[in-house]
Order: structure tokens, then C-alpha cells, then sequence
């Protein structure tokens, strides 16, 4: 009886102890944790670093003029300042890009049929033969790629540029009006500046204008520096359909207004000799801002005059001829880093970051 009692026992012993084996996880089931240890802000290798973003690896599309270049970026406007409003369109693409199509601001023209230099199997340069309008503008991309075609749409914000570096002869953005040229011809370029001399005191005209070949839109923004030659300044910036002026030296020297058949906005202003000044005119909803400061970049401290223009007739012009004036009591003027473009940007120098 002790036997049997001795043999069941031994059986009951190896059955727990196959269970055990069988129950027990093997090492390599069981998941692995990974558990960072919180970064220490007072360790240097601790600083987090920013998100890398690789460029696109199918396609990049860029604007390029002279040595200028600027990439166009997928969801972000673009600032790109030209001087002949004819950037190049340059494409890069992957080998294994294939049926591209390239169409600007909604037209049905495949700019690939454009004439193209193409610089290499993965490169093309695309040329224009006209000028862009300074303004917005998108760009729509299509191509196949592994066998997937794709599109990417781009903005860019073109803004014309003039430092002046042409002579007015040859220029094709600036002109001198009829009675300029009769009476005076007192606008000419000398060492890249625009100069602006008065009309002669025995001159049946009291001003001489010059214009500016292309037109200014509902928005815009202009900019410019003005550098007086002596304490007498006449000077002022006309949009000519909408009747306004923007004079600046009004009263002798002592005054900044904008006026139409009457004055609509002042502010006293001293320009001083052969100080420079930069001046920046903007349209936004119909309201005018007038800047003006010496210092490197613009603060609201340097907004002069601010005018909402709530008159029909000019609210329902759509463009508008603009130039500069110089009077027959002001001094010689020089202009320079002319900058325009019917965008109501506020900024053309850290556009890309407001």
C-alpha cells in the first residue's frame, strides 16, 4: 500500500512540474520598454533640437535673377524683389520625374512649352518673354512620380525693385511727361541715383513730373528713399486718377500732407540737408498709411499720417498712373531703392517671418 501511495505522489510531482515549464514566458516574448530619461534643462546635451525638414525629393522649384534666387516653398508665400519684374523659373527634378506640367496663376499655358534652356536631364530654366505683374502670384506643378502623379502649388509675392543703375533713356519703367520734356528734361540718373532738379525761376511750369510705367492696383505698397540736397524741399508722390498727393516739404519745409483738391491729412515734418529718409507710402482697405524715418527699418513711432478714403468716385477706380513731382521752390532731391508692388505687404524685409 505504501508503494502505491509512493507511486501516485511521484506522479503528482511531475505533473507540476511540466505545468511550470509550460506556464513559465520565455525571455523573448516579452516586450521590450523603452523608457527616456527626462531631459535635464540645465544639460547642454539635453537641449532639444529643432524638426529638420529635408526639401522635397521629387521636385524643387525656385525663382532666380542675376545672383538672386529664392526657393518657393509648399503653403507659404514667398517674397521674391526683381529688377525686371522676368525672373527665371528653374525646376530641379528626380530622375524618375516624369510628364511635367508647370501653369502660372490659373492659365491653361504649360510653361514647359515656354522656351527653356535646359541645363541638365534634371534641370530646366524656363524664361518669359514678358513681365510679370509686381503682385501675387501661384504656380501649379504636375508630374508623375513612381507611378503617382502629384501636384504642388506655390505662392509667390513679386516685388519690383529700381537702385537706379540705368539711365532714364533706357529705362522701361520710368518716363518723363510731355511738359518735362519740353520744358526742362530735369530728371536724370547720376551715380545710381534718380535726381530731381527743379524748374528754372523764369519757367512758365511750376512742376516737372515723372512716371512710373506701371500701374498701381486697389493694394500697394511703395517705398523709397529721399535725400535732400538743401532746406528747401518740394517733393511729392501723386497717384494721378485718384487725384491724391502725398507732398512732402509743403509750407516751406515744415509740413507732410496728403490732399486732393483739399487737404485731407497733415503732420509737421522738417527734412534737413543731405539726410536721407525713408519713405514708405501703403493703400490697404482704402486706408493710407505715410511712413517716414532715417533709421534702418520702420516702427510705428515713424507712421506720420493715416487716412481712410471713404470717397465713391476714387473707391471705384481700379488702377491708378503714379509718379513723382519735384515743385519749383524746392532744392534738388535725390531718389533711391525704389521698391512697389500691389501687395499690402507691411514689410519687405522680414516678410517671410510676420
Amino acid at each position: 500500500m505504501k508503494n502505491i501511495y509512493k507511486f501516485i505522489l511521484l506522479i503528482l510531482s511531475g505533473t507540476l512540474f511540466v505545468s511550470l515549464i509550460f506556464f513559465i514566458p520565455k525571455e523573448e516574448n516579452i516586450p521590450e520598454v523603452n523608457i527616456q530619461p527626462k531631459p535635464d534643462n540645465k544639460s547642454e546635451n539635453s537641449v532639444i533640437q529643432p524638426e529638420v525638414i529635408e526639401p522635397n525629393k521629387e521636385i524643387i522649384v525656385f525663382l532666380e535673377e542675376d545672383d538672386d534666387n529664392k526657393i518657393l516653398i509648399e503653403n507659404k508665400e514667398v517674397l521674391f524683389i526683381s529688377k525686371s519684374l522676368q525672373p527665371t523659373f528653374v525646376v530641379e527634378k528626380n530622375k524618375e520625374v516624369s510628364d511635367l506640367e508647370i501653369y502660372l496663376d490659373g492659365s491653361r499655358e504649360n510653361l514647359m512649352h515656354s522656351e527653356k534652356n535646359i541645363s541638365s536631364n534634371d534641370q530646366y530654366k524656363i524664361k518669359l518673354p514678358y513681365m510679370l505683374n509686381f503682385k501675387s502670384h501661384s504656380l501649379e506643378v504636375f508630374y508623375v512620380f513612381e507611378e503617382q502623379e502629384s501636384t504642388k502649388k506655390y505662392n509667390f509675392v513679386l516685388v519690383f525693385y529700381d537702385d537706379f543703375s540705368e539711365s532714364l533713356e533706357k529705362s522701361r519703367f520710368w518716363g518723363m511727361t510731355d511738359s518735362a520734356l519740353e520744358c526742362c528734361n530735369n530728371w536724370k540718373i547720376e551715380n545710381g541715383k534718380l535726381i530731381a532738379n527743379p524748374v528754372s525761376n523764369n519757367a512758365e511750369e511750376e512742376k516737372s513730373s515723372l512716371f512710373f510705367i506701371r500701374r498701381l492696383k486697389d493694394d500697394f505698397f511703395v517705398q523709397y528713399d529721399l535725400t535732400p540736397k538743401s532746406n528747401k524741399v518740394a517733393f511729392n508722390t501723386y497717384l494721378l486718377k485718384r487725384g491724391l498727393n502725398f507732398i512732402f516739404g509743403e509750407k516751406g519745409n515744415r509740413e507732410i500732407i496728403l490732399k486732393s483738391d483739399k487737404v485731407l491729412a497733415q503732420e509737421n515734418f522738417i527734412f534737413e540737408t543731405n539726410k536721407t529718409y525713408h519713405i514708405r507710402i501703403i493703400r490697404k482697405q482704402n486706408i493710407y498709411k505715410v511712413f517716414v524715418t532715417m533709421n534702418d527699418d520702420f516702427s510705428n513711432d515713424d507712421l506720420l499720417i493715416v487716412y481712410k478714403d471713404n470717397d465713391i468716385e476714387r473707391l471705384n477706380i481700379p488702377f491708378d498712373p503714379f509718379g513723382f513731382t519735384v515743385y519749383k521752390n524746392s532744392g534738388n532731391i535725390e531718389i533711391d531703392n525704389f521698391y512697389a508692388t500691389n501687395e499690402d505687404i507691411n514689410n519687405i524685409f522680414n516678410y517671410n517671418e510676420e
